[in-house]
């Protein structure tokens, strides 16, 4: 059987007698590369674009977002260094009740400066979105995201985008501190993105340097090529 994490793997290996093999995450790239044209950004532009991907929901840390924004609206808002981009459609019809609240209260900010994205996308607006990104904030819940991968997170490196994510987490072993930032709690979350926005320009060449890597490791082709091996293993056993 396959998982995509090695915490996971050691989990669920533990629990039968049955092997766990830890696989590439099968993104495929030109999705993310039709979004932009394949032209990556060659200038930084000012505000950054701090971009926070997926739907609105608790594990997700959505609920923090708005003492992120407070936190970081004197001194990195108002002063156009940074805006941010927030996909707030909800998982379920009116969505939970403190993330209906967390909500309307980042409604109540300018909409040039915490731009609100209400509604599902299409697959071709969200890779839209994820290329216009300078800062992929992951504000997830590291108790529940300890050994688990995340789909948004993949895409995010593969298209070479400094990260602000959870200690403690797979996600955050994935990146070393020259292409992202680790939070230790809700409370850390904006200093993380403060540390990104004031050395950008380091932070994005590192991350940028580091696509061709990531995607050698997570696409189809390397799903395949682990799938056949592994196959080919059983045969030679069988025989």
């Amino acid at each position: 059987f396959y998982t995509d994490t090695e915490g996971l793997a050691e989990k669920f290996s533990k629990l039968s007698d049955v092997r766990f093999v830890v696989a590439p995450i099968p993104f495929r790239h030109e999705l993310i590369d039709q979004a932009d044209s394949g032209q990556r950004q060659k200038t930084v532009r000012r505000p950054l674009n701090v971009v926070c991907h997926g739907n609105a929901r608790t594990e997700k840390g959505y609920h923090f977002l708005p003492d992120v924004v407070a936190s970081l609206w004197t001194s990195h808002v108002e002063t156009g260094k940074l805006h941010f981009t927030i996909q707030s459609n909800f998982d379920r019809p009116f969505g939970e009740l403190h993330i209906r609240r967390a909500r309307r209260a980042l409604a109540r900010y300018p909409s040039d400066k915490v731009k609100l994205l209400t509604r599902s996308m299409t697959p071709g607006a969200y890779y839209r979105v994820l290329a216009e990104t300078d800062i992929a904030l992951i504000p997830y819940q590291a108790s529940i995201y300890r050994n688990r991968s995340s789909g948004i997170f993949a895409e995010v490196l593969s298209e070479g985008k400094p990260a602000v994510v959870p200690a403690g987490t797979w996600i955050a072993d994935q990146i070393d501190t020259s292409r992202g930032r680790a939070f230790d709690g809700p409370d850390d979350i904006a200093r993380a993105i403060a540390e990104i926005v004031d050395d950008y320009e380091n932070f994005a060449s590192a991350a940028a340097a580091h696509v061709a890597t990531w995607r050698r490791q997570h696409s189809p082709r390397a799903l395949v090529s682990l799938i056949n091996e592994h196959h080919r293993e059983m045969i030679g056993t069988a025989r």
